[in-house]
């Protein structure tokens, strides 16, 4: 807190945390680079705590279970998840697209 000036109970009290998508986040950094530098350095956005959501998070970690468990469809006795989608008919030679977030939702239970 000496790196700032402020004390805790003063920074306690001005942070705001604002969870939210990528566009919200990239709307805020956008006001913040407009805004700066800041008029007061105690007032404005610069308190505003900008976080992902939780569909993001959930979307996240989806992507990196989906990825380590896929496997190497090109092995026959590799047992990744891309056996469970050629046994449902699924595309199985290579993973979800992981900018998808419908299909990384839809595919994550067959891992499971």
């Amino acid at each position: 807190m000496g790196q700032i000036g402020v004390d805790k109970e003063e920074y306690a009290n001005r942070l705001l945390i604002a969870g939210g998508d990528v566009g919200s986040n990239q709307l805020l950094e956008s006001l913040r680079v407009k805004r700066f530098p800041p008029i007061k350095p105690l007032e404005g956005i610069d308190w505003v705590l900008s976080i992902f959501g939780g569909a993001h998070t959930t979307w996240n970690f989806a992507k990196a279970l989906w990825g380590h468990h896929w496997g190497n469809s090109d092995q026959g006795e590799d047992s990744g998840v891309w056996r469970s989608a050629f046994a449902l008919g699924l595309e199985y030679k290579k993973p979800v697209p992981s900018q998808d977030f419908n299909s990384i939702m839809r595919a994550s239970p067959i891992g499971h």
